[in-house]
C-alpha cells in the first residue's frame, strides 16, 4: 500500500488481515450489545448514500436534511 503526499512517497508493509479481523469481530460484538439493551445502532446505507440508525426491532429511520 502506498500513499503519495506532495513529492513524498512512503509505503506500509503490514497487511492489516489479522488486525481487521479482530476490529470486525469487535464491531460486530459491540453492535449485537446493543441491541440486546435495546439501543439503536448507527449504520451507513450503500444504496441510499446516507447513515440510518437501525433499531432492535429493525425499524431504520433515515437522517433527513
Amino acid at each position: 500500500m502506498d500513499y503519495k503526499l506532495d513529492r513524498i512517497t512512503f509505503s506500509c508493509d503490514i497487511t492489516g488481515d489479522p488486525r481487521d479481523a479482530l476490529m470486525r469481530d469487535a464491531v460486530n460484538q459491540k453492535v449485537a450489545d446493543a441491541t440486546q439493551i435495546g439501543a439503536p445502532t448507527a449504520l451507513y446505507d450503500d444504496a441510499r448514500n446516507c447513515p440510518y440508525l437501525q433499531y432492535p426491532d429493525g425499524r431504520r429511520v433515515y437522517e433527513l436534511d
